[in-house]
């Protein structure tokens, strides 16, 4: 029987056996690094497993990279995957030093296609909402500290203890990834701007090591548009961001970093009836008009025009 070895805010890990595990994406959902919210949206989790399985399914099929994926279930939310030493989060920089061939990739690559509404971007550089770019732009955060931080790509490559060109086999495969989820995913009639996705190492042909995609590519690993609203999460940080809770937060991130929940003078609020009813549709449309399982293409929009 497989055993509880991990919950998270939004997933549960299991161990299988000694060499697989079983991902179980839940209802649960997390924003602004607060960890689980009050509320869980019914049919999120079978929607993240249905469209990592389909992405997952098409990346290796059409030779972009392998995954960590074995196969679906044994849930609808689950799938089984391959698993790979993850370092205690004490001192894990010394560990990647040592250049291990089996092991989670300590690092978040983001990519983006351009700057929606909301975007880090904003705050960073000479940049407008709406701008779009030719090619994905390739950044990095940290993953197995307490609160990720975006990182240099410098700081990036010695962190994870890669050589130079394993760095740019990383971008360039990050890079590939993130075209493929472009040109699915705009045929439909979305707007792809940006998302993130993670790596372990695997032994490679000579000495540089060569990378698999694991964790998932969900609806909250994107970020998508349609009709100028957000197809994801996404909807429901825009919703907090006028709340006492989210100014209380931000207080609290700025005297820690590290223990801003236990510090934070407010709590969440919960969602209305009527807005999880609404999520919960736009989960499960918007992953049935991706993955090809609905041709209705305006399905997604009737669910938008309730929303709205």
């Amino acid at each position: 029987m497989a055993q509880l070895i991990y919950r998270g805010s939004v997933k549960d890990v299991f161990q299988k056996n000694t060499t697989e595990l079983i991902f179980s994406f839940t209802d649960r959902y997390s924003i602004f690094d607060w960890g689980e919210m009050p509320d869980h949206i019914p049919g999120k989790g079978v929607a993240t497993a249905k469209l990592t399985s389909y992405f997952y399914k098409e990346l290796s099929k059409q030779g972009i990279i392998e995954t960590h994926f074995l196969n679906e279930g044994p849930g609808k939310n689950e799938i089984t995957v391959k698993k790979f030493l993850v370092p205690p989060r004490e001192n894990y920089e010394a560990y990647y030093q040592g250049r291990p061939s089996e092991a989670f990739l300590p690092l978040e690559v983001l990519y983006r296609w351009g700057v929606p509404e909301g975007s880090s971007l904003l705050k960073r550089g000479n940049y407008t909402v709406g701008q779009k770019f030719s090619e994905p732009m390739i950044e990095f955060s940290t993953k197995l500290e307490p609160q990720d931080r975006l990182i240099s790509k410098e700081e990036a490559r010695q962190l994870a203890g890669l050589n130079e060109s394993e760095m740019e086999k990383l971008i360039s495969v990050s890079k590939k990834i993130a075209t493929f989820l472009k040109k699915n995913i705009e045929p439909k009639g979305i707007e792809f701007w940006d998302g993130k996705v993670e790596f372990a190492f695997v032994p490679g042909s000579g000495k540089d090591r060569d990378f698999v995609l694991v964790d998932s590519i969900g609806l909250d690993e994107v970020r998508l548009t349609k009709n100028g609203l957000l197809l994801s999460k996404e909807i429901l940080r825009q919703k907090y961001k006028n709340s006492v809770w989210f100014e209380k937060l931000n207080q609290a991130k700025a005297k820690s970093k590290d223990h801003f929940k236990e510090i934070c003078e407010a709590k969440p609020e919960p969602l209305s009836k009527k807005t999880i009813e609404f999520v919960a549709e736009l989960y499960d449309t918007a992953t049935a008009v991706i993955s090809g399982e609905s041709s209705d293409l305006q399905a997604l929009d009737r669910v938008l025009k309730d929303l709205k």
